[in-house]
Order: structure tokens, then sequence, then C-alpha cells
């Protein structure tokens, strides 16, 4: 059966990483237009997260076993050989419009850095049907991002615990890491107006990707 879409403008989705009840959950809010593709809202997802963009990611609809992974993974995982016992995989394309997926099962996962596996939720919150700008925009957040690198949800906790612990051997050394790559853990205000000036300038997504 056909999946049925509601025509609209755009759409405000709720983007999660959560951290497993020991922190605040990574929060943004953020308008999008309607029409753009999966590697649209990837673009969107790294710049309000605050991600760098240096890693493998794909997008998971459970609900029909899809996959849309990243475009140089896409024909490894298209031609994988079925396992016997095993529901088939089915690999979409980044090139996908996200409406007709948003709409029908209400959001879908994210997972960035294949090896940390940072889980987002991407949740429908609302239909908007005056949204008039082709460009996302944030509407608001909360929490600061974990560093690249850092091991996923379990692996930064264990580093905050060590960073909260000066006799932890490891506290000296998390300290000078986190100088060298400019984090600081208890992160700052969302700077929303940087933030959509960015996406305003950078994201025209009525452009072709």
């Amino acid at each position: 059966m056909p999946l049925k879409i509601k025509k609209t403008k755009g759409y405000r989705i709720k983007i999660t990483l959560p951290m497993d009840g020991e922190m605040p959950d990574v929060v943004r809010t953020v308008d999008i237009p309607s029409d753009i593709t999966f590697k649209q809202l990837h673009d969107t997802i790294q710049t309000v997260m605050g991600w760098d963009d240096a890693h493998l990611y794909k997008f998971l609809i459970r609900q029909q076993n899809i996959t849309i992974p990243e475009d140089s993974l896409y024909e490894e995982m298209k031609n994988q050989s079925p396992i016997k016992g095993i529901k088939q995989v089915k690999v979409r394309r980044l090139s996908n419009k996200i409406d007709k997926y948003l709409q029908n099962y209400r959001g879908f996962e994210y997972i960035y850095d294949l090896g940390d596996n940072w889980e987002h939720t991407i949740e429908l919150i609302r239909l908007l049907d005056d949204y008039a700008v082709g460009y996302p925009k944030v509407i608001s957040g909360q929490g600061n991002l974990p560093p690249e690198d850092s091991g996923g949800v379990g692996g930064w906790l264990m580093m905050l615990e060590s960073l909260n612990d000066p006799d932890d051997p490891e506290h000296e050394d998390i300290v000078k890491w986190l100088n060298e790559i400019d984090y600081l853990p208890d992160g700052g205000k969302l700077n929303k107006k940087e933030l959509n000036d960015y996406l305003k300038k950078y994201f025209w997504l009525k452009k072709k990707v």
C-alpha cells in the first residue's frame, strides 16, 4: 500500500540525543521545509547539534526495516546477501525526500559515527502549513553535545567521571585532550541567531543535492 502524505510547507521536528538519564539529553527543536531529502536533513542535524560531519551515518525506519545509509555505504548494503531467518533490510538512497516517511511513521532514527553510535531520535511535532522559507530554522535547544570521538554515550559518561575526579589516573589526559580540541564540558548558551544565519546562508534547500 503506497504511503499517503498531506501537502504542507514545513515540519517542526525534535532532534534528541538521549544521554541515558545520567545527564540532560541534547535536544534541538527545528523547523524544516517539507521537501528536503535525507541528505539535507543530515546536513541540518550536523549543524544544529554541533557535530563535525567527520564520520559515517545512517537513518533507520524500524517500523519498515528500512535503512538509509551514507552514499558510500549504499551499494555494499544494497548487495548484501540475505541471511536465512533474518528479515531482509530495505535500503534506500539519501536522495529520497523525507516527507512520506516523516508523516507516516511520525519520526525515525539517525545514527552518527557507526563506531561510537550516537543514536538520535527524530520526532515530528507538527505540520507547518505557513512555513515560508527555504531553509531550516532552530526554534529552541538544550543540552551540551559531547565531543567527537569520545566513545559514544557510555564512553563520554566514563570520561566525565574521570574529569570530575582529580585523583583518577585518566584525569590529566582527559583535561589535556579537551583543551586541545577547545571543548567546554559545561558548554554555553545555544546561539540560535548564529545557527540560523548559517543555515540561511548555506542551506538553500531548493538547490539540487
